[in-house]
C-alpha cells in the first residue's frame, strides 16, 4: 500500500454550493426581515388605520359626487421592500441553480439542499403575507362596520 489516497470531491462544490449559498442567504434575508424588521420608518398602527378609514370615506364621496379618481401613485423603493426583492430573487435563483445542476449531474443530495432553502425561504415569506393579509382584511371589515364612530361627520 502506498501513501496515495483517493481524493475525495466535496458534493458542495459547483452548481450545489451556489444553490446552498444563495438559498441560505435568501432564507437568512426573510428570516432578518421579519425578526428584526421593519427597518424603514413606519407610522404608528392608529395613524394607518385612521388614514386608511378616511381614503375608504373620501373615495366614496368622490364617487356619489362623479369625480374621477386620483392617478394611482407607485409605492416607494424602502429597505424593506429591497430585502422582500432580494430574498425572493436569490431563493429563485438558488432553485434555478439547483435545477441545471441536477442537469449536469452533480450529487443530488447536495442540490436537494440549495433548492429546498431557496423554496423555504420563498414558501416562508408567502405564507407570512397571506396571514397578514388575511389579519388585515378582517381590521379592514370592522373598519368598514365602524366608520361612522370612527370618523365624525361619515
Amino acid at each position: 500500500m502506498g501513501a496515495h489516497t483517493a481524493q475525495t470531491r466535496s458534493p458542495f462544490t459547483g452548481a450545489a454550493g451556489v444553490a446552498v449559498i444563495l438559498g441560505g442567504a435568501a432564507l437568512l434575508l426573510v428570516l432578518i426581515q421579519f425578526a428584526a424588521g421593519p427597518f424603514a420608518p413606519q407610522d404608528s398602527l392608529g395613524t394607518t388605520i385612521v388614514d386608511i378609514a378616511s381614503d375608504i370615506r373620501d373615495a366614496a364621496a368622490r364617487k356619489l359626487a362623479g369625480e374621477p379618481k386620483p392617478e394611482p401613485q407607485a409605492p416607494p423603493w424602502t429597505i424593506d421592500r429591497i430585502m422582500v426583492v432580494v430574498a425572493l430573487v436569490a431563493g429563485g435563483a438558488a432553485l434555478v441553480v439547483a435545477a441545471v445542476g441536477l442537469l449536469r449531474g452533480e450529487s443530488p443530495r447536495a442540490l436537494a439542499v440549495g433548492a429546498g432553502l431557496g423554496a423555504g425561504a420563498i414558501v416562508f415569506q408567502v405564507a407570512v403575507w397571506l396571514a397578514l393579509l388575511i389579519i388585515g382584511a378582517m381590521i379592514l371589515v370592522s373598519i368598514l362596520d365602524n366608520l361612522g364612530d370612527i370618523l365624525p361627520g361619515g
